[in-house]
């Protein structure tokens, strides 16, 4: 990958999915991957994948700002008012990377869920409950014991190819 596509600038290495963009070297294990989830009771679906280096940048000050909610490790909302700047980067960085080293702008991280088990009328929150405890956690789990099957591992919410 060049210089621009890592940090977000090039899209050269990409194949569009629907409306969501992937590296193209994990597009034939990504639909694999769907596949096998569909069999199994899910509905995969994107949340995000490819981010650009302006939307990256958009997210992170908007978080910054106070605009969006900053979290800490447990998913919970924190104060931004109570944080000096530099505890709210670290906070930031927690859940969301700099402008320029998101692994999302290289289109193999990528946010999925299980539509089929968001509850009507319920907006995804790409929250640690959702898939711990809540109503994506048979999803979740069944990620944990095949997502190494087609290549790719865990982290956090986003997958990522290895």
């Amino acid at each position: 990958m060049t210089p621009s596509e890592l940090t977000g600038r090039e899209t050269g290495h990409l194949i569009q999915h629907g409306s969501h963009w992937l590296h193209r070297d994990i597009i034939d294990d990504f639909l694999l991957l769907s596949q096998a989830s569909q069999e199994a009771g899910f509905t995969l679906d994107i949340a995000s994948s490819f981010r650009d280096y302006d939307r990256q940048s958009q997210i992170w000050n908007a978080k910054f700002d106070g605009k969006r909610p900053i979290l800490n490790d447990d998913g919970l909302t924190l104060n931004p008012d109570s944080l000096s700047d530099s505890e709210k980067v670290h906070a930031i960085l927690r859940w969301s990377a700099l402008p320029g080293a998101s692994r999302h702008h290289w289109g193999t991280d990528i946010d999925i869920f299980a539509s089929n088990l968001l509850p009507a009328e319920t907006s995804l929150q790409l929250e640690p409950w959702e898939y711990d405890d809540g109503y994506q956690r048979p999803f979740s789990h069944w990620l944990d014991n095949h997502l190494s099957d087609f290549g790719f591992s865990a982290h956090t919410l986003p997958i990522e190819a290895e």
